[in-house]
């Protein structure tokens, strides 16, 4: 194995990310350097490292990808889909990186955590969504019933609140929010029903 540190053209750092004859650490690298390239061709090789089998170099590609931000837009549903097959520090690098490259877009939280339906309930496997994962979410949660009334906030959603979680949960949105921001809440929790 070749411990050298790839050239900066795409297609060398491309084949450095891909080759199984290098280690793992010069695979990493190639990934880092082609995440700074930022190019339409960079993005594409960093895609295609996704596939790699090592998962440090996975890692390395993900981390790229986030750094490139919306210029890596191409690079989302791949990302999703490296998300249902991978381990859980993978998948908690994907979210990362889909948040950088569009912070408006949701993240699929759910891909994150496995096939879990709701915060403490079975899903179909048996398995329950512990809070403590949620609570390391780097996204708002909260779960509402038909009432409006909190059954669930993470606590990113309780910080952003300013609240515990134990003064939200039970309440109802329009006691939890100012009348103009519940407005604005009201119309989307209307059309989640």
């Amino acid at each position: 194995m070749t411990n050298q540190p790839p050239t900066h053209s795409v297609t060398d750092l491309a084949a450095a990310l891909t080759s199984q004859d290098v280690s793992s650490e010069t695979r990493r690298r190639a990934a880092t350097s082609l995440g700074a390239l930022a190019s339409v061709e960079a993005v594409e090789a960093l895609i295609a490292g996704l596939d790699c089998s090592d998962s440090g170099a996975v890692h390395a590609v993900v981390d790229a990808l986030g750094d490139v931000g919306p210029a890596a837009g191409a690079a989302a549903p791949h990302l999703v889909a490296t998300m249902r097959r991978s381990d859980a520090e993978t998948r908690r690098r994907a979210v990362l990186a889909l948040q950088r490259i569009d912070p408006d877009h949701p993240v699929p939280v759910g891909l994150m955590l496995g096939d879990v339906q709701s915060p403490g309930e079975p899903a179909p496997g048996g398995r329950a969504l512990p809070d403590a994962v949620l609570d390391n979410v780097p996204t708002l949660i909260a779960r509402v019933d038909r009432e409006e009334r909190y059954t669930y906030v993470n606590r990113a959603y309780a910080e952003w609140v300013g609240r515990t979680a134990g003064d939200i949960v039970g309440r109802t949105v329009a006691d939890i929010h100012a009348p103009d921001i519940y407005a604005n809440m009201s119309a989307h929790l209307r059309q989640g029903r």
